[in-house]
């Protein structure tokens, strides 16, 4: 089942690669759902779908006022409120997909842009998804892909290998 779960996360999140996700967010959040693309609601929505209603998304380890570990659908809502605050624009690629049983391990690379300072900033994260019954239980992030993989119980070689 875990391959399942990397295509699974593979495909949630095609839509929404590259994709400046601030303005959306925002619309939705200001009640404008139709200034929102149908495109990037609808991946969106598919990537939503991923999560259980009982998510724990742990961003602790983001050295970002005012994160930490958040639950449920109404901790989603919370982080994006959050975050959404500080960027004018935000886009992400996934890369390097690995599947690690229960858990899915890849790579971000983050395009933002603040919003008071216009500052444009490049980062790269790494995250961990966590299933259950074709579900993510935990969505974890992380500052480097050393730390990911040993959140999950895993090496860099064993995770070469199973690439």
């Amino acid at each position: 089942m875990s391959q399942g779960n990397l295509e699974l996360v593979r495909r949630t999140n095609e839509g929404l690669q590259g994709v400046d996700v601030a303005p959306a967010i925002r619309a939705a959040f200001a009640g404008n759902t139709d200034a929102v693309p149908p495109e990037v609601a609808a991946a969106f929505v598919a990537w939503l779908n991923l999560f259980d209603p009982e998510v724990e998304i742990d961003t602790s380890r983001v050295d970002m006022p005012g994160f930490g570990v958040f639950r449920g659908f109404d901790g989603l809502v919370d982080l994006f409120g959050r975050w959404i605050e500080e960027w004018e624009h935000y886009s992400w690629i996934h890369h390097n997909l690995i599947d690690a049983g229960e858990h899915v391990i890849l790579d971000a690379e983050i395009h933002a842009t603040g919003t008071s300072s216009g500052v444009e900033v490049v980062w790269n994260l790494s995250q961990t998804y966590t299933f259950r019954e074709g579900k993510v239980i935990r969505w974890c992030v992380f500052t480097d892909r050393a730390e990911a993989l040993e959140a999950v119980g895993l090496s860099e070689q064993e995770a070469h290998a199973g690439s």
